[in-house]
């Protein structure tokens, strides 16, 4: 299990301490160490840019000349783009240093005109796909300020290796938890309410009524054996979009390709509790009288589903599925199905949260 540094502080006081003198005690408590890794190192070398001044270059009509101060005064940067004006604050790589990718930018002319440097889109640094233009930044941040500290790039990611026996440990709050008592430290809930001594997930405030959402959803349980509890909540008039940055740091720090903000909120709920969640697009969803059918139970010989990879999937009458009245929409505990996924033009979104039989959970992902 990746456990990024930052994360796990949300959860536990870990002024003072390091992730080795950490890392060595969870190993004494059987939580073995397998490795540390320094994340945002590759870009020690990125500053803040001011943009102060943009002209015209005299012998190129699709590059300008700016001027920017990236902590040591203004220094002439030739560039491309057209997204940028005065005033903005852009990352910046100095001549003679490198961008993440290993690739050196060196002082140089362009068409007649001396450029110090580089100015950088998101893809460019490699923490995003977008290259319509230059990564413009947040205009409060100090310039020449380091670019990993001003957009809290840097962490640390312990990897844990979790036995079969230490299920309490697959989350971070099990992490903390662990952290707490070896070390004597405070644990701490980012959606508590000390103020009125409640400690309770904003969940319940959002979506208090269930009888709206039995009149959108009627779900049942077929194989009691293989599920011994169904959750469900739906959340309407939901937009689907890019997570916010705080949230996609999260998952790429251990490994994870963040998709949207639905997909990468149960994916952080699931790290940060260690309950897994499913999203399905309500709408999707085949029922009757205006009701999604939600049924859990075996799948049925002959049956197939098309997982979210795309991927044709015969089942065999010994897996458990998630099925609407069309039939099955996901694989329980292993993967969901491509014609209930979360898309961007979902509106609505039932939310599944269950305990299934995990030896049925493990015999069916290890034959898919």
């Amino acid at each position: 299990m990746k456990v990024s540094w930052n994360w796990l502080s949300e959860y536990v006081d870990l002024d003072g301490l390091t992730p080795e003198e950490v890392g060595a005690k969870l190993t004494m408590a059987g939580l073995e160490l397998d490795g540390i890794e320094r994340l945002g190192t590759e870009f020690n070398a990125l500053r803040v840019g001011h943009i102060q001044t943009i002209a015209s270059h005299p012998e190129a009509d699709k590059l300008v000349l700016c001027q920017v101060d990236f902590g040591e005064g203004a220094v002439q940067i030739v560039c491309g783009a057209k997204n940028m004006k005065a005033g903005d604050k852009v990352p910046v790589i100095p001549a003679g240093e490198s961008l993440p990718d290993g690739t050196k930018i060196k002082r140089g002319k362009i068409r007649g005109e001396v450029s110090n440097g580089m100015l950088c889109s998101a893809r460019e640094l490699g923490l995003s796909e977008e290259h319509d233009g230059l990564m413009i930044l947040d205009p409060s941040l100090e310039t020449g300020k380091p670019l990993a500290d001003a957009l809290n790039l840097r962490d640390t990611v312990l990897e844990l290796s979790v036995t079969p026996n230490r299920g309490d440990a697959l989350s971070y709050l099990g992490i903390a938890r662990e952290v707490a008592a070896l070390f004597g430290r405070k644990r701490s809930y980012p959606w508590a309410h000390p103020e009125d001594g409640k400690n309770e997930g904003p969940i319940s405030a959002v979506i208090p009524n269930g009888d709206r959402i039995n009149s959108l959803a009627h779900i049942s349980i077929e194989d009691s054996d293989g599920c011994s509890r169904y959750a469900a909540a739906v959340v309407e008039n939901i937009k689907v979009a890019p997570s916010p940055e705080w949230l996609t740091r999260s998952l790429e720090a251990i490994g994870l390709r963040p998709v949207n903000n639905i997909v990468d909120v149960t994916n952080f709920v699931l790290f940060e509790t260690g309950q897994p969640l499913h999203a399905f697009d309500l709408n999707r969803l085949n029922g009757s009288e205006g009701r999604a059918q939600v049924v859990v139970r075996r799948a049925k010989a002959g049956e197939t589903l098309q997982s979210i990879d795309h991927v044709e999937r015969t089942l065999l009458e010994s897996d458990l599925v998630i099925a609407d009245a069309a039939g099955p929409i996901a694989i329980a505990g292993v993967m969901g199905g491509a014609d209930s996924e979360v898309a961007d033009e979902t509106t609505s979104v039932l939310i599944e949260c269950a305990h299934f039989d995990p030896q049925t959970v493990r015999k069916t992902a290890k034959r898919l």
